[in-house]
């Protein structure tokens, strides 16, 4: 049980490293949208996120909710960094 959380700590990690690289791209890329491009990314990552917390509260284990639900904080803390992208360029 030790090793799998080691393993699964070393996991998210990585996974947060690689979050953060994706955060730093897609900023970039928001910067170079048009408004109206920009919005339909946010209302579609609006629609996944919505989707996928449906599916997370159907996850059984504890260990693995908690996994889950740090990966969908990222990926809403990325949601409001475009959000508010999307706010700077209008």
């Amino acid at each position: 049980m030790n090793e799998d959380m080691q393993r699964l700590r070393e996991s998210m990690d990585r996974l947060r490293c690689d979050l953060s690289a994706t955060n730093q791209a897609l900023c970039a890329m928001a910067a170079a949208m048009p408004p109206e491009q920009l919005q339909d990314v946010l209302t579609k990552m609006a629609k996944a996120s919505a989707a996928k917390q449906a599916t997370f509260e159907q996850i059984p284990t504890p260990t693995m909710r908690a996994a889950v639900k740090q990966m969908l904080e990222s990926e809403d803390r990325l949601y409001q960094l475009l959000q508010g992208a999307s706010k700077l360029f209008r």
